[in-house]
């Protein structure tokens, strides 16, 4: 990674490469290429940025599904090499603002139970536990914790528990 500070902009098909090395250096059960591809292209809720270095090299991504006033955090990967360094906050806190101007009023995400780092990145960023799936990834067997925000102007920074899932 180039010394500097990383900039974010919407991802797009001509990103698949980066996409896919990102998903498959970062992810237990990484999406398939062509998954990425359908996704980027054929679903109009799904919305995807990256964190680009001063070299011009994608080092993160960020992705979600928005159905009306809610959305679901599909993706969030960070080069290895390149943690904590605050990308993965960066994305984080930008796709929060692109969801406010887009109408999103709460926000959902899965996260391993064991994935210390990301629960903690998103209990600092707002997220609470509203949940569990017991034996969710397929991989491990493992526990994923449901996490959600309340975000917008109804709430005024407010975020509260559901426990309805």
């Amino acid at each position: 990674m180039a010394d500097g500070p990383v900039y974010i902009r919407p991802a797009g098909v001509h990103d698949l490469a980066s996409l896919v090395e990102l998903e498959q250096t970062c992810s237990g059960m990484p999406w398939h290429g062509n998954s990425l591809l359908q996704d980027l292209i054929n679903n109009k809720a799904a919305h995807y940025w990256v964190a680009v270095d001063p070299a011009g090299m994608i080092v993160g991504y960020i992705s979600c599904w928005v159905v009306l006033d809610e959305a679901e955090i599909t993706n969030l990967a960070v080069l290895p090499k390149c943690r904590r360094l605050g990308i993965a906050r960066k994305l984080l806190h930008h796709l929060i603002g692109r969801l406010q101007m887009l109408g999103v009023v709460k926000i959902f995400l899965d996260v391993r139970e064991t994935n210390k780092a990301a629960i903690a990145l998103y209990s600092r960023s707002g997220f609470l536990p509203a949940g569990n799936r017991p034996a969710y990834y397929a991989d491990t067997g493992e526990t994923a914790i449901i996490m959600s925000q309340l975000i917008g102007e109804s709430d005024k920074g407010n975020v509260q528990k559901d426990n309805k899932e």
